[in-house]
């Protein structure tokens, strides 16, 4: 107490020591009041970027304005667009989902993330950048079902269903599908045998594809279980072609053993179901399309 009292005293005898404390003080309110402005005017930024955040999808899909695209049902906000029942490029999807990304719309492009899914199959990825004619893919990851078919003995049209799954990288591809650039691994499943009793009745198929000049060439090699190319009496079997403009034009390629060149039973089969002989092996040229 006799402490606080003797400093108290020496304030009041100097007062410009007492100057001395609060001047600075004073300054620092002022800052303080300047920095009360400015964090209005942050106020004032966050308040319109939220705004801009709550737009809703109506609003976004008006403003991106995709060709081909029906959609019955649009909601979330511009920054999280979703779809239900809709059809974009030429099919019909249950629901979908796109994500634009900040970035590339700085410098005029479109891309983000994006999901679709329909009885036709699923997909999803990342685009780097879209065009009116040309999309840019990071990542473009899928499966779907379709079918290959090929000609047999006496013209018969001979179907294989298949169904796809493909982890595609860096593609570039066009409004109808021709690739001009990227890789994908493809993995092809089979219900039901294509070379009669020679194959099991599923098949399943996995390979690289790459992309050049608008064409995708693919090599896929059948994963047979140990012992089954013994069972089958085939030495290897793959398919091998390219898909151009979705439409895929391919040969499946039997190759024997040296102990089945001469087996009848194995040639009919083969001949029967529209193989040819080439020095590759036997091939069934095939059509299809995704």
């Amino acid at each position: 107490m006799k402490d606080i009292m003797r400093r108290a005293s020496a304030y009041l005898a100097h007062p410009s020591a007492i100057r001395a404390r609060i001047e600075p003080l004073m300054r620092r309110m002022s800052e303080v009041r300047l920095s009360a402005a400015s964090l209005a005017k942050l106020f004032g930024v966050v308040f319109l970027v939220s705004l801009i955040i709550q737009l809703p999808a109506s609003l976004g899909m008006r403003m991106l304005q995709p060709q081909g695209l029906y959609a019955q049902s649009i909601s979330g906000s511009l920054w999280d667009i979703r779809l239900e029942k809709f059809v974009y490029a030429g099919r019909q999807w249950s629901s979908g989902r796109f994500e634009p990304a900040v970035l590339p719309l700085l410098i005029g492009r479109l891309g983000g993330d994006f999901s679709l899914s329909g009885s036709g199959g699923v997909f999803n990825g990342s685009i780097k950048h879209a065009g009116s004619d040309r999309v840019a893919f990071h990542r473009l990851d899928g499966k779907f079902s379709s079918y290959f078919q090929s000609t047999g003995i006496n013209a018969e049209t001979i179907q294989m269903p298949v169904t796809v799954t493909f982890a595609g990288r860096k593609l570039d591809l066009d409004k109808i599908g021709t690739c001009y650039d990227g890789s994908a691994m493809l993995t092809l499943s089979t219900d039901n045998a294509i070379i009669g009793s020679l194959l099991p009745a599923s098949l399943l198929w996995s390979g690289k594809a790459t992309c050049a000049d608008g064409v995708m060439r693919f090599d896929l090699t059948a994963d047979l279980a140990p012992g089954a190319y013994q069972t089958t009496k085939i030495d290897n079997i793959r398919i091998a072609g390219t898909l151009e403009a979705m439409r895929l034009k391919a040969d499946i390629i039997v190759r024997l053993p040296a102990s089945s060149y001469n087996d009848d039973a194995i040639l009919n089969v083969l001949r029967f179901s529209g193989f040819e002989a080439r020095p590759d092996g036997w091939a069934l040229p095939l059509e299809g399309g995704f």
